[in-house]
């Protein structure tokens, strides 16, 4: 019991003191003065008013769109942040807008005139304005984008480096396919888009080290992890922060012969996820319940009724089985290489998938049961459930939802690495 409640307190006290930190951190970017990020501001709105705010980056590319319209409002509530007044426009992340123009025009407007905000979007935490916001102090957006791809490609580096020195190199490359599948040299282009995946590869880095020095229950580590999540995430590819370390957990344990069946890789596994859900939703709870005693207004209906649009809205007119079908087949599509066929490119992508998993089967190690294979592939499909429950969201966004494969991907190589005849023999028992 003692041991329990002490269990719990640590909880306690982590997530008290990592909301402090977080809400500190934009509290403290709010304290610069706009003028001291006006003229990057500037540049930032006539740079994003030079495109739409969603456009392909490559004509040919399905999975190439770049979405400006969320980065010109998370720089518009940057922009709108009052220094008088913090820790309220912290938590009402107010930017100006009309609906007669886009929003990158409205951002350009905002700054040109000085205009107030006068919308709120007080149901997210904005994280990434406590980096982005002191940043714009120096660089513009577009400098901002140059500076996202050099660290997310420099983690890349140090994510599969790692992998193939502590792990094997079979995984590092299984890595390498996986972030090529998902087209990660789009990712830095959107300030929506890069925040989960530079999560996801430090922590992949942190969990890999850790483990190499010992560290074995990542339990406080993935709670953490959840709670940054909700923080920095604008509910795009949220899962991989959490799936991705996770199963590079669990290959490490195969690896080293502690992983012993099936049923202890899925309890380690739910066990994990669980803890890191409940950071990402009590993080959300906090933002929620901060807003409505500072702000003196129901922050929860407003939040409630945007999760509800999200698994449901009524903005598409088709069927509930033409949507999931459409929901699946946009997100599995944009896949690379399928994401350059076309319409066609969801039947060859699911033919592929056939293709691969006959293989599997004909050449798997048929005198032991590959269970940590089966693991693999029943973690493979936590992307699909998460776009069947956010079923509106994920058909309306498949564009940058669709990342969330990344795991599948990886989960699926990992299958065969370990569940096919010639490999090490140790891996299946």
């Amino acid at each position: 019991m003692k041991t329990n409640l002490k269990r719990i307190l640590k909880y306690i006290v982590t997530f008290a003191l990592v909301t402090s930190i977080e809400l500190g951190l934009l509290f403290i970017s709010a304290l610069i003065p706009k003028s001291g990020i006006e003229n990057n501001v500037y540049e930032s709105a006539v740079y994003l008013t030079s495109k739409e705010v969603f456009f392909k980056a490559n004509k040919y590319d399905k999975s190439s769109v770049i979405d400006r319209y969320a980065d010109s409002i998370l720089m518009g509530i940057a922009y709108s942040y009052n220094e008088n007044e913090p820790v309220k426009s912290v938590l009402k992340s107010g930017y100006y807008h009309q609906d007669t123009a886009n929003e990158n025009y409205n951002l350009l407007a905002a700054v040109s005139s000085n205009l107030e905000p006068n919308y709120e979007y007080s149901r997210y935490w904005h994280g990434s304005i406590a980096i982005v916001r002191p940043m714009l102090i120096m660089f513009n957006i577009k400098q901002l984008y140059i500076n996202l791809y050099i660290i997310t490609f420099l983690l890349v580096f140090c994510q599969v480096f790692l992998i193939k020195k502590f792990i094997n190199y079979k995984i590092s490359i299984a890595m390498l396919i996986s972030l090529i599948s998902v087209s990660i040299w789009y990712v830095p282009l959107s300030l929506e888009y890069v925040p989960t995946f530079i999560l996801m590869l430090i922590a992949s880095i942190m969990v890999i080290t850790g483990y190499k020095k010992g560290k074995r229950d990542f339990s406080i580590f993935f709670f953490v992890i959840g709670s940054l999540t909700a923080y920095f995430d604008f509910l795009t590819t949220e899962t991989i922060t959490l799936t991705i370390p996770l199963v590079l957990i669990l290959a490490m344990m195969k690896e080293n012969n502690e992983l012993k069946d099936f049923k202890s890789g899925i309890q380690i596994f739910l066990s994990r996820a669980i803890i890191w859900g409940i950071g990402y939703l009590l993080t959300f709870i906090s933002k929620w319940t901060l807003a409505s005693i500072i702000l003196q207004k129901n922050c929860f209906s407003e939040a409630l009724s945007q999760a509800g649009y999200r698994i449901g809205g009524e903005t598409i007119t088709v069927s509930a089985p033409v949507k999931l079908i459409g929901t699946l087949g946009r997100n599995i599509s944009c896949l690379f290489p399928f994401s350059y066929m076309g319409d066609a490119g969801y039947g060859i992508a699911i033919l592929s998938i056939i293709v691969v998993l006959i293989i599997y089967y004909l050449f798997k190690d048929t005198k032991n049961s590959c269970y940590f294979s089966n693991l693999m592939f029943l973690i493979g499909l936590i992307p699909y459930l998460r776009y069947i429950v956010l079923s509106n969201h994920s058909y309306i966004h498949y564009f940058f939802t669709y990342r969330a494969q990344l795991v599948t991907v990886f989960c699926l190589s990992l299958a065969i690495i370990y569940g096919v005849k010639n490999t090490k023999k140790h891996r299946c028992n």
